[in-house]
């Protein structure tokens, strides 16, 4: 009887020694949990920050770029050789074809790449637009696949893109025809 009465003790004991371990094991692991969750919460607020001061970068990027092209304009109002005011209208062209760019990385939610066929109809209306184009006249006929770019690829395509619009524009209908 004192045989099971010392096993029966030692069986409590391994228990409570077991009952322990399994509670302090419960804590760390709710407590690991819970330090996850923070930096998790932390890591979102961040990423929203992030977001949000990138957006604001963007937005600048395209004002200064609109600034610089609102320059450009002033500035060919005073310029007497037309190849020069041409010079500045192409390069006040090509600033607006980066801008356009990132007013859609603004705009549009994601921030590293741009709806291709967007970003194209806009830069086609802008350039139609510098070079008072009657739609009438000359119609352009895009086909485009749906798409979206990264912006890293889709400056040097937009400005690839502005040239050969511009060029088409300006040499494709002499004498306007």
């Amino acid at each position: 009887e004192t045989l099971r009465l010392g096993e029966e003790k030692k069986l409590r004991l391994s228990l409570l020694i077991s009952l322990g371990m399994a509670l302090l094991l419960g804590a760390v692991i709710f407590y690991q949990y819970s330090r996850q969750r923070n930096k998790n919460r932390i890591i979102g607020r961040q990423s929203r920050e992030l977001q949000s001061l990138m957006k604001e970068i963007h937005h600048r990027v395209k004002n200064n770029l609109q600034v610089v092209s609102s320059l450009l304009n002033l500035q060919s109002h005073y310029i007497k050789d037309a190849q020069a005011v041409e010079a500045v209208k192409d390069s006040r062209n090509r600033v607006l074809a980066m801008a356009l760019i990132h007013q859609s990385l603004y705009q549009e939610g994601d921030l590293q790449t741009i709806h291709v066929p967007e970003y194209i109809d806009k830069l086609c209306d802008s350039l139609f637009s510098s070079y008072n184009i009657n739609p009438d006249k000359i119609r352009l006929v895009k086909k485009i696949l749906p798409i979206s770019i990264n912006v890293d690829i889709l400056i040097p395509v937009g400005l690839i893109l502005n040239e050969l619009i511009t060029n088409s524009l300006k040499y494709a209908f002499p004498e306007d025809r």
